[in-house]
Parts: C-alpha cells; sequence; structure tokens
C-alpha cells in the first residue's frame, strides 16, 4: 500500500487530510476579475447572506450564482481595446446594491 495520495484534490496523509497546495495554487495567484459582465445580478443571491440573521440555506438561485460566477473566472474574456482616437461616451448607473460604468460608441 501506499503512505500518501491525493483524492479529489486532498493530500490523504497518515497524519490526516489537507488541502493540496497545486490545486489551489491557481486560484490563489487569480488577479480580481473587472470583466465579469452583471456581476452585480448575478452574486445578488449570495449577498443576501449578508444580511443580519439570515439562515444559511444555499438554495437553487444560489447554486445558479455560484455556478454562473465560476464559469465567469475560469472563462477567457472576450475584450477589445478602445479606438482612443473615436469620440466615445461615459455611461454611469447606479442602483441599490451596486454602481457601474462604460465606455460607449458615441452616436451621431
Amino acid at each position: 500500500m501506499v503512505c500518501e495520495g491525493i483524492v479529489l484534490g486532498y493530500k490523504i496523509l497518515q497524519q490526516g487530510i489537507v488541502i493540496d497546495k497545486a490545486k489551489i495554487e491557481v486560484i490563489d495567484k487569480l488577479p480580481p476579475s473587472t470583466t465579469i459582465e452583471d456581476f452585480s445580478k448575478i452574486s445578488k443571491p449570495l449577498c443576501a447572506f449578508l444580511k443580519h440573521n439570515r439562515a444559511f440555506m444555499f438554495d437553487e438561485p444560489c447554486v445558479q450564482a455560484f455556478e454562473e460566477l465560476k464559469k465567469q473566472l475560469v472563462t477567457t474574456p472576450i475584450i477589445r481595446a478602445s479606438a482612443w482616437t473615436l469620440p466615445f461616451k461615459l455611461m454611469c448607473d447606479a442602483n441599490d446594491f451596486a454602481v457601474g460604468a462604460m465606455l460607449g460608441k458615441k452616436e451621431g
């Protein structure tokens, strides 16, 4: 038999079970995302856990939000550099739980 092994991302050792550092290294070095479209809308079910005395019920909307955020974090964003010589407009929006801004093509 072996003295240790890796199962489902965990190192099983004689001393106990520990996280396989190689599996979390990518996550640990992941820079903050600045490109998740509709982040505040997607994460809203998860943000509800911040409310005082809220029971922890990881229901279907939470699962969907979690899965969508995971997908967004591991998918290469498609971006295009702005043509700064062309006219543009800055659009801003705010609501009860988020603030956002984007550059858009100036019409007319």
